[in-house]
Order: C-alpha cells, then sequence, then structure tokens
C-alpha cells in the first residue's frame, strides 16, 4: 500500500469571489505572532483568514466477531488535533460483522464520525485511528492516519482528499478517513 493519499475527481468545488471578502480576522495574542514565526519558519503557507478542517471517517466493510463474542462489531478509536485547536475526539459505534457499505457515500461506506474544526492562518493537523475492539490477543487496527500540514504545504492544503486503509489481521475490516481545508465560512 502506498503512502500516498487517493484524491477523489467527485468532488464539486466552489470557488468564492475574495474582492468582496473583508480583512482578515487578526489576533492580538502572542500566540498568533507565535504561530505565525513557527508556521513560516517550518514552510506551511499562511492563509490571510479563518480556515476549516473538515475530517470524517467511513467504515467500507466490518470483518468477523471472534468466536461466541455475539453479531456486532465494536469500532472504537479516537480523533486527535494539534495546534491551534487541540482536541481528543472519542470513536465509539457498534456495527452488524461482516456487512459491507459500498453502496454508501459514493463509495466511501458508512460514515461513522464526522466534525469541522476552525482555526486561523492553517489548517488543523490531525492523527485519525480507529480498531475492532476484541477480546484479549484479537483487537484488529483498521484505520491509522495523520497529516500534518506544515510537512507539504503545496501537497496538503486547500482541497479535500481520502485515504484507504485496512485491517493486517482481518482485511475485510476497511475504512477511509477523508478530509479537506478551505477558506471558513462567514457566520
Amino acid at each position: 500500500m502506498s503512502d500516498t493519499p487517493i484524491k477523489r475527481n467527485t468532488v464539486e468545488i466552489t470557488v468564492k469571489d475574495v474582492s468582496e471578502r473583508g480583512p482578515a480576522p487578526v489576533r492580538k495574542d502572542a500566540d498568533a505572532k507565535t504561530l505565525v514565526a513557527s508556521t513560516a519558519a517550518a514552510g506551511t503557507q499562511l492563509h490571510p483568514g479563518k480556515v476549516r478542517t473538515r475530517l470524517h471517517i467511513y467504515i467500507l466493510e466490518t470483518g468477523s466477531e471472534p468466536l461466541g463474542h455475539g453479531t456486532e462489531v465494536e469500532i472504537r478509536g479516537s480523533v486527535k488535533t494539534y495546534g491551534t485547536v487541540p482536541s481528543d475526539n472519542a470513536i465509539i459505534i457498534d456495527l452488524p460483522e461482516q456487512k459491507n457499505f459500498k453502496s454508501e457515500n459514493n463509495g466511501l461506506g458508512k460514515l461513522i464520525w464526522w466534525k469541522d474544526f476552525y482555526s486561523f492562518f492553517v489548517p488543523t493537523d490531525f492523527q485519525a485511528y480507529i480498531y475492532e475492539e476484541g477480546g484479549a490477543g484479537t483487537t484488529k487496527k483498521i484505520l491509522s492516519r495523520a497529516v500534518h500540514f506544515a510537512e507539504g504545504p503545496d501537497k496538503w492544503q486547500w482541497g479535500f482528499w481520502t485515504w484507504y486503509d485496512d485491517s493486517p489481521q482481518d482485511p475485510n475490516f476497511k475504512a477511509y478517513v477523508a478530509w479537506g481545508a478551505e477558506d471558513a465560512p462567514n457566520p
């Protein structure tokens, strides 16, 4: 499996006319100055306003539950965000075992978690991880992906991406994480 995200061509993007947008909001605290300096040093392209980072996690297919454990798989995990929007978001959902969700969400599967994160200047860095919770020795990693926007400013900013992963212990567990970075809409 390659470490390159799969870029989907089925997403419709609307380009805003920025000539009507007013000046970008300015943070007056010391953290904003530190963020600007550290971001510029890391090579990340600064954005002159509020940024929305959208994260979605999909289950494409579920595998088997260990013998004697029932007919539902327990999907668990977290999405951790860093930088100006630190948070730790738990993922807890039970799904039927051996179920295929390929017909949902344009082939990405069943949406099990989503959230928008708002920041100034740069998108929100994140790490997404989900697994199937089993008994002793039967827990199966399904998806693991981290994105640090400063590592590839031309590669990651202003678009929509997906990352496919499956479990090395049971390849029937399949999932996607999808993310995008864009101008945040005005309230």
